[in-house]
């Protein structure tokens, strides 16, 4: 089997029929559908096993929730295909979606295959203009060496703040890798797990492709964790970091100073959002204050260093200076 392809469900019942159509109609029918019910409250667990009883391709898990990491691993364990691919239930993709990415691997044979995406917006069901969303790579076959040398030096955070798409929608990569990479993301992460897995995949990768379609077609969804004046964990990127330092170990490349940025900038954007949370003032600045006594979060922010763009540089200065109120005026007019 080409492909499996992993579907976390959790409270999705007006998208999730939309998707899985989007799959069950490719042009290479050659895959396993893994929907993954993760404790969704809704009517989502009922349409998923409605679904999987009107094609012999779809399987389903019913689990207790857990996050989309959670979700992704409970599917790869049961995961048959020689790639593994990751959508989004309130996404969908293109008919020609799978076909692409088999027609490269059968050339080509890499690790991981890159597609692109365009943005779906939900309020007046228009897709966005093309855009190039792997700017800086051109398309095409890329061996270890190439790697090292073109897609590597951006693939976590250059000092412009320019950086490979963390997401592992929109890509298919091999499953031995997807699960030597993915079992090492910690569960309890909601925001950024993507990119725990993605970027430890390439880092461990021989090989990678570039397609530029954009056949995977991303729903803007004012709801999503992305959306709505959530607050995050200012901790999980402490463990992202010592996720992506790991495998950056093992890469043999000096990944440092990108993963000292990547770290400061994920702190910095947690600790604005430390604002949403309705708290006086004085118990969120102690929070913070006392989130940067973390050592891997006090190393960070003095061994990041930036180009000369005033987000940055603002952004280090409030860290560097510990300015929290400055802080809470950036989460006002953000």
């Amino acid at each position: 089997m080409r492909f499996s392809i992993i579907i976390p469900v959790y409270k999705i019942e007006n998208y999730i029929r939309q998707c899985v159509h989007s799959i069950l109609v490719q042009t290479m029918p050659d895959f396993e559908l893994i929907l993954v019910d993760d404790g969704s409250p809704d009517n989502s667990p009922s349409i998923c096993d409605e679904l999987a009883g009107t094609d012999d391709r779809i399987k389903v898990i019913h689990k207790l929730n857990g996050g989309p990491a959670s979700a992704r691993q409970a599917g790869a364990e049961i995961a048959a295909g020689d790639y593994i691919c990751c959508v989004d239930g309130d996404d969908f993709v293109h008919p020609d979606y799978l076909l692409e990415m088999s027609a490269v691997i059968d050339a080509n044979d890499p690790d991981v295959v890159c597609l692109g995406y365009e943005y779906y917006c939900d309020g007046d069901k228009v897709l966005s203009a093309p855009k190039d969303i792997y700017p800086f790579c051109r398309e095409g076959y890329y061996e270890r060496k190439q790697l090292e040398e073109t897609i590597f030096p951006k693939l976590v955070l250059d000092p412009k703040g320019v950086y490979f798409l963390p997401s592992l929608c929109a890509k298919a990569i091999r499953r031995d890798i997807f699960i030597t990479c993915h079992c090492r993301v910690d569960p309890s992460i909601r925001m950024g797990e993507d990119g725990a897995c993605s970027i430890p995949a390439i880092m461990r990768a021989s090989s990678l492709f570039i397609i530029k379609k954009n056949y995977y077609y991303y729903r803007v969804n004012e709801s999503s964790l992305t959306k709505g004046g959530h607050c995050f964990n200012m901790l999980a990127p402490v463990k992202i970091y010592k996720t992506l330092s790991d495998a950056a170990n093992d890469s043999g490349y000096d990944f440092s100073d990108q993963l000292y940025r990547k770290l400061a900038k994920a702190f910095f954007n947690a600790a604005v959002s430390q604002f949403n949370r309705g708290e006086s003032y004085g118990t969120i600045k102690k929070d913070i204050l006392n989130a940067m006594r973390v050592p891997e979060i006090k190393k960070s922010i003095k061994e990041a260093k930036f180009g000369l763009s005033i987000k940055p540089m603002a952004m280090m200065i409030c860290l560097k200076l510990k300015l929290v109120f400055l802080m809470k005026l950036m989460n006002r007019f953000a």
